[in-house]
């Protein structure tokens, strides 16, 4: 088997767990701007790491640096969480990165944007494509 179908093999597996996450982080609204959730965003994930049993760090960027990096329309805090998996080969070592803010929902939704509405295999929802579906 190649490690193309391997891959393929494991995302199969874990499906419904994808799509029970992904749904997950889009409940969890971080519009930007104006910056909100991402303090809820960060422990959600965090206890969900934590009950995998994954390793993980939350940095959270000094409170008197944010006014010179934010935006003047954006507030709160902002923080990043690393976590990582030890491999079971040596080998090669997989990265994957992405940002769970969104942009702030606009036009017409037939749904709802921060409640995540599921078929089973799609997950529909503000983030869900971007980058929220990612991360999950």
């Amino acid at each position: 088997m190649t490690l193309r179908e391997e891959i393929g093999e494991i995302i199969k597996a874990c499906r419904g767990d994808v799509v029970e996450l992904c749904s997950s982080l889009v409940n969890i609204p971080t519009p930007n701007p104006p910056g909100d959730g991402y303090e809820q965003f960060i422990q959600f994930l965090s206890q969900w790491f934590s009950k995998k049993q994954i390793k993980f760090e939350v940095t959270r960027v000094p409170e008197k640096e944010l006014s010179t990096l934010l935006p003047k329309e954006c507030h709160g805090p902002r923080m990043f969480l690393e976590a990582s998996i030890e491999g079971k080969k040596d080998g090669p070592i997989l990265y994957f990165q992405g940002h769970y803010d969104t942009i702030p929902p606009a036009g017409h939704w037939t749904r709802s944007p921060f409640q995540a509405e599921t078929d089973g295999e799609k997950v529909w929802g503000l983030g869900a494509s971007d980058m929220k579906g990612g991360l999950a």
